[in-house]
């Protein structure tokens, strides 16, 4: 009776080990995947939705496909060491929207080159 009370004392609590594990895989699993959603959070917005987050857009003009080109940008200002002077960035964020104005894709830059001086048409298919 001792062996038969110890096995299932033993099943009981490998059952309990194995539904804690299946639920920490689970959990796991969705904060993975609710990360990955995240990562593309701006796919299929359109320009008024991007200017909500954004702002007014650099510069914008045809992709030369039927869409359209959208740059923003903003200023970040790295301080300087000892002699070494203020380092001006800017964090360039250029959306592809398709002919429907929708965002398909983006293509972020941190570089000291200004906004104004990227050249649109680079970007066009070839």
């Amino acid at each position: 009776m001792k062996i038969l009370l110890s096995y299932a004392a033993t099943k009981f609590i490998n059952m309990k080990t194995l539904l804690i594990a299946l639920s920490v895989v689970g959990l796991l699993h969705s904060c993975a995947s609710s990360k990955a959603n995240k990562k593309e959070w701006w796919m299929g917005l359109t320009r008024i939705e991007l200017m909500k987050e954004h702002g007014l857009p650099v510069q914008s003009g045809p992709d030369g496909n039927g869409g359209e080109l959208i740059l923003f940008s903003k200023v970040q200002m790295l301080p300087g060491v000892g002699s070494n002077p203020t380092v001006y960035n800017y964090r360039k964020v250029l959306y592809f929207m398709d002919s429907s104005g929708h965002a398909y894709q983006r293509n972020v830059d941190v570089s000291p080159i200004p906004p104004e001086q990227v050249n649109l048409t680079i970007y066009h298919p070839k």
